[in-house]
């Protein structure tokens, strides 16, 4: 491919010259660009990279459109860092078929870039222009490994800046600040700050760049002292955060937007797809000691509205296997709907999607998760063995799947842990209630790896009451199957009444086979149990004793 372009489209409507001549279409491309680290629309033209000039304008140039001399006027003043994003960005990266966008036509209007005319062209009343031309601003690269073109024009702007480093070593910890740019006696006013942050857990890297005296700079972490890297815009108007992640087409999503001043709104976007999913107002006071939050929003799903009102985000428990985990949840009292969605937002995830009645779950649905983070490393843990690598939790895995009541899992239904079944049965207002086959992991330390059949049996109010069986593992190193370890009645979750099966060996077949090993009452706490006891010898024979047996000692 040709050294790629931009090209860029103005805030108004040009007039078109009526006998334009059709010169080719602009397609789509591959290639993301930069300004100043900011990411801008870009199109592919003839195997070159273009951009629009109304999009230039977001990125502290001027486009002044003259329509006495019919001309485009695009300059820049110095120092003018102006970082910008938005939630255009948040598109997930797919293969390019070069499908063709625009019409590209000839035009008589005069694109001048700095005062020097340029070759531009029209499409649809836009002016279009080849990024190499933004070399008059700033150091302009391409990478091709990367695909990514970007414009440098604060790095041009202060090559020849002095620089100042500091470096410090407190209770073993060392950092090191670079500084470089346009400063006022020792405070860098215009320019790029570099921190580096040495500990015995980690490195980190926090590079400030931008305009610092007029609070219009973007920040970027690097390393995994913090949840996840990104860069964060900040601009007099609004803070803008972002993450990184390779799935998307810029490299980033956009995570959120903070507005400033009075009456300022929360922009939200899902952490999976970077859909925009709540605005709130920036300030909100909890209404009470719980930290439940009460405020006038509006919730959004697949692009479209579907809430307007009050919100309610408080906590709530929820189920993983027999763990309960605190979330946030947002409420929306007013919001019914068959094919409905309820949010998590400590996690800006979906929370449950289903059937759902005044903003809660009612009917059936589904209660979704989140990939387990691992805070020390900040990174989702992988773990090894034998030489195979496996992550413990699985993203947006399901939780539950089956029937809700006013918010709360009741009636049938399956519960998963890492992403595999771990229980299904009947619940009631959240607890196991009824008949229910619980599964277990193996105990080989992959978690979620494989499961067990490890009970069939009654609950009651989340314990194993009345009538059931529990099983042994399956696949352990000395028996291969599946057995019968105990078959009987509960009380409060454990053995009452019932039996007793173990793991022998028999010599002569050289395999590993459950036999009973008591039969009768099971009691805790120091207090006498009646039943039977089997004694095998060598040849599978067996004597017993029968009467009362006091910590699994015969008594008599």
């Amino acid at each position: 491919m040709k050294k790629s372009l931009m090209f860029v489209a103005v805030l108004f409507i040009l007039p078109i010259c009526v006998n334009a001549a059709d010169v080719g279409q602009v397609v789509e491309t591959d290639i993301v660009t930069f300004i100043d680290q900011s990411p801008i629309d870009s199109y592919n033209y003839k195997g070159y990279t273009y951009v629009v000039a109304e999009d230039l304008m977001k990125y502290g140039f001027d486009v002044q459109w003259d329509s006495k001399n019919r001309s485009l006027n695009i300059t820049r003043k110095k120092y003018a860092f102006t970082p910008f994003v938005s939630d255009s960005i948040n598109v997930l990266k797919k293969p390019i078929t070069n499908q063709p966008l625009y019409q590209v036509y000839e035009t008589d209007i005069k694109t001048q870039l700095n005062g020097v005319q340029i070759t531009a062209y029209n499409i649809g009343g836009h002016t279009i222009l080849n990024t190499d031309y933004l070399q008059a601003f700033g150091n302009c690269t391409y990478d091709n490994n990367s695909r990514r073109y970007d414009v440098d024009i604060l790095g041009k702007e202060i090559e020849i800046c002095k620089v100042i480093e500091t470096r410090k070593n407190e209770d073993g910890y060392e950092s090191v600040e670079t500084e470089k740019g346009i400063f006022d006696g020792d405070t860098l006013l215009y320019g790029i700050k570099t921190s580096h942050f040495t500990s015995r857990y980690r490195d980190t890297t926090v590079i400030q760049s931008g305009d610092f005296q007029n609070g219009s700079y973007i920040e970027s972490s690097k390393g995994i002292a913090v949840q996840y890297n990104g860069v964060t815009f900040y601009t007099p108007r609004q803070t803008s955060s972002t993450e990184t992640d390779d799935t998307f087409r810029y490299g980033i999503k956009l995570r959120s937007i903070l507005e400033s001043g009075e009456n300022a709104k929360e922009y939200r976007y899902l952490k999976e797809t970077g859909e925009l999913y709540l605005v709130k107002p920036t300030e909100i006071e909890p209404s009470n000691d719980t930290d439940t939050l009460s405020f006038f929003g509006q919730l959004y799903k697949a692009g479209k509205l579907i809430y307007d009102g009050v919100i309610i985000a408080e906590n709530d428990m929820v189920m993983r296997g027999d763990d309960r985990l605190t979330f946030k949840i947002l409420y929306a009292k007013g919001y019914t709907d068959d094919n409905g969605i309820i949010y998590n937002y400590d996690t800006d995830c979906p929370f449950y999607k289903g059937n759902v009645v005044n903003g809660v779950a009612h009917g059936v649905g589904v209660m979704l998760g989140e990939r387990y983070w691992d805070e020390h490393t900040g990174e989702y843990p992988v773990y090894q063995e034998n030489g195979t690598s496996y992550l413990p939790y699985i993203d947006s895995t399901i939780i539950y799947q089956g029937q809700f009541c006013d918010g709360l899992i009741q009636g049938q239904g399956k519960m998963y842990l890492n992403g595999r079944l771990c229980a299904e049965g009947n619940w009631n207002k959240n607890q196991k209630n009824g008949l229910l086959r619980i599964y277990e992991n193996t105990t080989d330390g992959k978690t979620g790896e494989a499961m067990f059949l490890s009970y069939v049996g009654n609950y009651v109010a989340d314990k194993r009451v009345g009538y059931g069986i529990e099983y042994g593992e399956l696949g352990w190193a000395f028996y291969s199957g599946i057995y019968q370890e105990f078959i009987g009645d509960w009380k409060d979750g454990s053995w009452s009444k019932g039996k007793w099966y173990v793991v022998a060996y028999d010599n002569s077949t050289n395999n590993n086979f459950s036999r009973l090993y008591y039969n009768g009452e099971f009691r805790y706490d120091n207090t006498k149990a009646y039943g039977t006891q089997y004694y095998y010898k060598d040849d599978n024979s067996f004597e017993t004793k029968t009467g009362y047996f006091l910590n699994w000692e015969f008594v008599g």
